[in-house]
């Protein structure tokens, strides 16, 4: 499993990389990291290229998002949001 917590940007350069290194075999899961829900969440590849939107489509496949949903209170307290 690979973590990532970087911006979509650095995230579509590391997928990219990891795909030109024979990463995406179904061997290794890319976790993607959000502390909010990105705008582009249903389609994180559409914010590429016109050249690399096919290949980000592809790499996609192999990972799973993370997103943190709620707030934060003073104590430090998750308070859940419905959905």
């Amino acid at each position: 499993m690979v973590f990532l917590c970087v911006e979509r940007v650095d995230e579509h350069l590391l997928l990219l990389g990891a795909r030109d290194q024979g990463m995406m075999t179904g061997e290794y899961a890319f976790v993607l990291l959000n502390h909010l829900p990105p705008s582009d969440l249903h389609q994180p590849w559409m914010t590429g290229t016109t050249d690399t939107i096919p290949l980000l489509k592809e790499a996609y496949r192999y990972t799973v998002q993370v997103i943190r949903i709620g707030t934060v209170s003073q104590g430090h307290n998750m308070k859940n949001t419905e959905v």
